[in-house]
């Protein structure tokens, strides 16, 4: 957006929090912010306020524009299905339309009254011509390697509730299998360890996505990237203590991972308060053994999601 000559008035990084509990304790710091978007918005009066997921701070943001009188258009909706239902009158009272991302989304938003639409995915475009792109990277892998790719996360508190785990797994896998390169995809390597046959990069994501034999990932996007590539994955999820309680108390979903939410069937591992014992034996048996998996079913995502050219027609929907 920046590129295309969008006026940035806050990069999301300073709004991102991880888990229930982190949310409670940046409270003030994201009410500061909240203060400051809705002051703009009543000198600036748009003629549409397009809200991207974020539900905790774009709902009530949504609220301000509706009085204002300004048309709003959620792209990316709160996952209501998975928790906070009665959020559904907030969402209906404040919104012209809701454009969903996944297909099951349209009927469980309409039924609560919502005037929701569902028009593709646009990942399904990105991941496809990011795949084909040249890449260097992966020219100084050896040919025979297996390749385990770790993602960690974007958030400060993903990464470092993750990455140690991660990093701890691939050095007790390069005693076993001898001709592995890992990877770790992570916007920011200053600090990490060098680690022999692993590699930092946030370059390339989706060329070493396709290449990789088994992806380990925090759940979110990275997940339905790899459903989409036909890569298996594993999908972890970590906590602190307060956010773990809080969601068992909070969360209605039995799946938190997207490629078994959308398959509606378990077919990747899901590993919530990862641990090394819990996930070492499954990911040496999936690197070993990959006949254990059908790749075949994990390919149905493409076609669940719907065709190509997404974003072109969620563009026309929000001009409309």
């Amino acid at each position: 957006m920046r590129e295309s000559g969008v006026k940035i008035l806050r990069d999301f990084t300073d709004l991102t929090t991880f888990g229930f509990y982190e949310g409670l304790k940046n409270y003030f710091r994201l009410k500061k912010i909240y203060n400051e978007f809705s002051n703009y918005l009543y000198l600036l009066r748009p003629d549409i306020f397009l809200p991207i997921s974020f539900a905790g701070f774009n709902l009530r943001l949504s609220a301000v524009a509706k009085k204002l009188g300004v048309r709003v258009i959620y792209f990316a909706p709160p996952q209501l299905w998975a928790w906070g239902r009665w959020r559904a009158k907030v969402l209906r009272r404040n919104t012209d339309k809701v454009i969903c991302l996944f297909p099951f989304e349209e009927q469980f938003f309409q039924n609560l009254g919502v005037k929701a639409i569902y028009l593709g995915n646009p990942l399904l475009d990105y991941v496809e011509q990011g795949k084909n792109l040249p890449s260097n990277i992966l020219n100084s892998v050896p040919p025979g390697s297996k390749i385990i790719t770790f993602m960690p996360g974007s958030r400060k508190d993903e990464i470092r509730n993750h990455l140690p785990l991660m990093l701890h797994i691939f050095q007790k896998l390069k005693k076993e299998i001898a001709n592995l390169i890992g990877f770790v995809i992570t916007e920011n390597s200053n600090h990490l360890p060098t680690i022999d046959q692993l590699y930092y990069t946030k370059e390339a994501r989706y060329q070493i996505m396709a290449k990789s034999d088994l992806i380990v990932t925090s759940s979110g996007t990275a997940a339905l990237e790899a459903g989409i590539l036909g890569v298996f994955h594993i999908g972890i999820y970590r906590l602190s203590l307060p956010s773990y309680f809080l969601a068992r108390v909070l969360v209605k979903t039995k799946r938190f991972l997207l490629t078994n939410i959308i398959l509606k069937e378990d077919i990747v591992p899901e590993i919530i308060q990862p641990t090394f014992p819990k996930l070492y034996p499954i990911v040496i048996k999936l690197l070993q053994n990959p006949q254990s998996f059908r790749k075949e079913r994990l390919l149905r995502i493409k076609n669940i999601l719907g065709p190509s050219g997404a974003a072109k027609r969620i563009a026309q929907a929000i001009v409309a």
